[in-house]
């Protein structure tokens, strides 16, 4: 546990530990240029992010996902449903800490404009910095008008399972 130095004198409170949740990076940009490669309806990327579980409270964390629609800047999208993200519990690595998270997405799942649980460490686990790799596919519809298409990913630490 972390403890919390009481003000008396009407300051505020203050964690001693002094460190916090964090994902980095906690965005990225997917990219699918339909121009450069008519014809190609499939896309993959394989980003890695870090996440690290500094607060010393054991109180576990979930990491959250979540996109846009894919747009080209001229009023054509391809919907955020397109895109499937998988993380495999294989791809959560310890740099150093205890058990590390469980992934909640180890099979392809559509994203959404809404978060998302990508992975989840219950209490008293996920102390620690863990690599994750995930997965990123898109499947582009047929008829699709020829464009540069982008959508925003973003991750997002929370504290508590």
């Amino acid at each position: 546990m972390c403890p919390t130095a009481v003000s008396g004198g009407g300051g505020s409170d203050v964690n001693l530990c002094g460190y916090s949740l964090m994902v980095s990076p906690s965005a990225f940009v997917l990219t699918a240029d339909l121009i450069s490669n008519p014809g190609q309806s499939n896309f993959l990327w394989v980003p890695s992010w870090r996440t690290t579980d500094a607060t010393g409270t054991g109180s576990g964390w979930h990491l959250n996902v979540r996109a846009t629609d894919f747009t080209d800047g001229v009023g054509n999208t391809i919907p955020v449903g397109d895109i499937r993200m998988a993380l495999p519990n294989l791809s959560i690595v310890t740099v150093a800490g205890n058990q590390k998270p469980v992934s909640q997405m180890t099979t392809p799942t559509a994203l959404s404009t809404l978060d998302q649980m990508l992975a989840l460490a219950s209490p008293a686990t996920g102390m620690g910095t863990y690599d994750m790799t995930g997965a990123l596919a898109l499947s582009v519809s047929p008829g699709t008008p020829p464009g540069v298409y982008s959508s925003f990913v973003t991750l997002t630490i929370l504290a508590g399972p």
